[in-house]
């Protein structure tokens, strides 16, 4: 899967696994999307909400609901930074 701009709207360290709650930023789907994460790996990178680049691999088994886990991650800008920015252009 070639890597997609969203928008993280929540994460979740509690399992062994961390967990993201997904957005569009396009509007092309009408719900949000779940993925797992490495902690270890991405533990820095996912440390608060905001726009990410994001590369998934499906995990699911053959015929299997989709069961997305990120590959690749990198921070673009989260909420707060786009807010700050937001006021200080005012």
């Amino acid at each position: 899967m070639s890597s997609q701009t969203l928008a993280v709207i929540g994460i979740s360290n509690k399992k062994e696994k961390g967990w993201l709650k997904l957005a569009t930023l396009n509007g092309a789907s009408w719900s949000d999307l779940g993925a797992h994460f490495d902690k270890i790996k991405f533990g820095g990178t996912f440390n608060e909400a905001g726009i990410y680049e994001i590369d998934f691999e499906n995990t699911a088994e053959f015929g299997a609901m989709a069961a997305y886990s990120v590959t690749t991650a990198n921070k673009i800008a989260s909420f707060s930074e786009l807010v700050a920015l937001a006021l200080s252009e005012e």
